[in-house]
């Protein structure tokens, strides 16, 4: 880049950068995203003082990786309230890329889309192989305290019905599910008790083409009228999650980074987030 050139705007397509970066006297500065290390490749669309424009690839070499902002452990004498999903619970986590259920909407036209099971892409050879993986419950009991909770390895805890064929509470933008669903949460402790953290635990599927964009929001909307939204946006890598790829829970004001598979061979992506 020639003295006297200015930095208009950049790229990013190895999610080198975390966040809104800034571009000041043409430098561009930004936080390095978690867990990057390595030889990566930014772009400054650049300009001359003629008008000239033109493309300076950056070269970033990340030598120790930024440390992931999930959330800590949490206290081993935390008192713990669940909410009950009963009321809502529409389908089995395991039946997710069950074949012929993912049909509307969809155009009426000839048009390169995911196959009708929500998993096959239209690369896929039809009925040569790419079977979709099928979630299941193997790893529960392992993960199960005397109470019947399932405890994370931070420590927190979820009473879940995983055991029953309606175990999760699905949306979807297709027909199948509804695009909303709303929980009442009880006061913690009684009518006047607070909680210091909610905790959520999040199931879902995604696709390459979904990639950098809010694939779902969670919406807190708390008693003395304040709302919190939360978007799941999909990163760049693998399907659901996988090697390379992962979520990010984010609300404008901090990022959280979510990663792991439901069934172990990318079918899917587990995360749970706390937010004081």
């Amino acid at each position: 880049m020639a003295t006297g050139d200015t930095v208009t705007s950049f790229s990013d397509p190895q999610d080198v950068l975390d966040g809104p970066a800034k571009i000041d006297g043409g430098v561009v500065t930004a936080i390095v995203s978690a867990n990057q290390t390595g030889w990566h490749m930014v772009f400054a669309n650049c300009a001359t003082p003629t008008g000239l424009q033109y493309i300076q690839p950056i070269k970033v070499n990340i030598t120790s990786a930024a440390v992931s902002t999930a959330p800590a452990a949490v206290a081993n004498d935390s008192c713990w309230q669940y909410v009950s999903l009963a009321a809502v619970t529409n389908a089995d986590v395991a039946g997710i890329y069950k074949a012929g259920q993912y049909v509307s909407p969809r155009p009426a036209t000839c048009a390169a889309r995911i196959g009708s099971d929500g998993y096959s892409a239209w690369t896929f050879t039809y009925g040569q192989g790419n079977v979709p993986p099928v979630p299941n419950f193997a790893a529960v009991p392992k993960l199960l305290s005397p109470d019947g909770a399932i405890v994370t390895e931070a420590g927190v805890r979820f009473m879940v019905e995983w055991n029953t064929t309606k175990n999760i509470a699905f949306t979807s933008q297709w027909d199948n599910y509804p695009d909303t669903i709303a929980v009442p949460v009880p006061p913690a402790g009684g009518s006047s008790g607070n909680a210091s953290a909610a905790w959520v635990l999040v199931a879902g599927s995604t696709n390459p083409m979904q990639t950098l964009l809010a694939n779902a929001a969670l919406h807190f909307h708390f008693s003395d009228g304040q709302v919190r939204d939360f978007s799941t946006i999909k990163r760049r890598g693998g399907r659901g999650g996988g090697e390379g790829g992962g979520y990010v829970l984010a609300d404008g004001e901090e990022r959280i980074y979510c990663q792991g598979n439901l069934s172990g061979n990318g079918g899917g992506l587990v995360f749970n987030f706390g937010a004081e």
